[in-house]
C-alpha cells in the first residue's frame, strides 16, 4: 500500500505540475491565434515564464531555493559528459529517428527558415523544457520520491529522473513512437546529468544536440 501511494503521489506532481505550465500556454497560444512560425516562439517564452513563476511559487513555501532547480553553474566533468556522450548518441539516434520514426523531424509539419528552426527547436525548446521537466518537475518529484533504482552494472538511476523520462517519452508519442522512445532516452540522459552535476546546464547541451542532430539529418538526407 505504502508503495502504491507513492507512485501515485509521485504521477500527481509529474501531471500537476506538467498541466499545471502547459495548459495555460497553450491556451493563451491559441486565444493569440497565431501561425505556427508566430506560435512555435510564445509557447516557449510563455512556458518558461509560467515554469518560472512556478518555481518561485515553490520557493515561497519556503521548502526549495531556486538553486535546487538546478540554476547553478555546473562541473566542468559534467560538461564533458554531456559533450562525450551527447554527440555520438544524439547523432546516431537522430539518424534512426529520420529513417524509422516517420515523423520527419522537428521540422515536420512547419515551414520555418532553417535559422528560425536552429533558433526555436536548437536553444529555444531545449531551454524551456529542460527547465520545465528536469527543473521543476524533477526537483518536486525528488522530494517525493527520493532514491533510486539499481540497474545493469551496479549502476543507479534516480526515481525522479526516471519518472519524469517516462513523462517526457509519453508527451511525444504524438510526434511518433519511436521519436517517444527517444525522447525517454535523452530524458534519462537529461535528467541523470542534472542529478548528478545539480545544474540544469548539461542536460540543456544534451537536449540541444539530439534536437540539433534531427534537424541535421532532416534537413541534408
Amino acid at each position: 500500500m505504502h508503495g502504491l501511494m507513492r507512485v501515485l503521489r509521485t504521477l500527481g506532481v509529474c501531471l500537476g505540475l506538467f498541466l499545471a505550465t502547459y495548459v495555460p500556454t497553450f491556451v493563451l497560444v491559441h486565444l493569440l491565434s497565431l501561425s505556427p512560425g508566430q506560435a512555435i516562439p510564445c509557447i516557449i517564452a510563455i512556458g518558461a515564464l509560467i515554469c518560472f513563476v512556478l518555481m518561485l511559487v515553490l520557493c515561497a513555501s519556503a521548502r526549495f531555493r531556486l538553486v535546487d532547480f538546478g540554476l547553478r553553474p555546473p562541473g566542468l566533468i559534467y560538461l564533458r559528459w554531456a559533450l562525450g556522450i551527447g554527440v555520438p548518441l544524439a547523432a546516431s539516434l537522430g539518424l534512426l529517428d529520420h529513417f524509422c520514426g516517420g515523423a520527419g523531424g522537428p521540422l515536420s509539419g512547419f515551414s520555418l527558415p532553417i535559422w528560425a528552426s536552429v533558433l526555436y527547436f536548437g536553444l529555444g525548446a531545449p531551454l524551456q523544457e529542460e527547465a520545465i521537466f528536469r527543473g521543476l518537475i524533477q526537483t518536486a518529484v525528488r522530494r517525493t520520491a527520493p532514491g533510486d533504482f539499481r540497474i545493469v552494472g551496479g549502476a543507479r538511476i534516480s526515481i525522479a529522473s526516471l519518472a519524469v523520462a517516462v513523462l517526457f517519452g509519453v508527451v511525444h508519442i504524438p510526434v511518433g513512437l519511436f521519436t517517444a522512445v527517444i525522447a525517454f532516452v535523452l530524458g534519462v540522459l537529461a535528467g541523470e546529468l542534472r542529478e548528478r552535476s545539480g545544474s540544469l546546464i548539461p542536460a540543456i547541451i544534451v537536449h540541444s544536440l539530439f534536437n540539433l542532430c534531427s534537424l541535421f539529418w532532416s534537413i541534408v538526407l
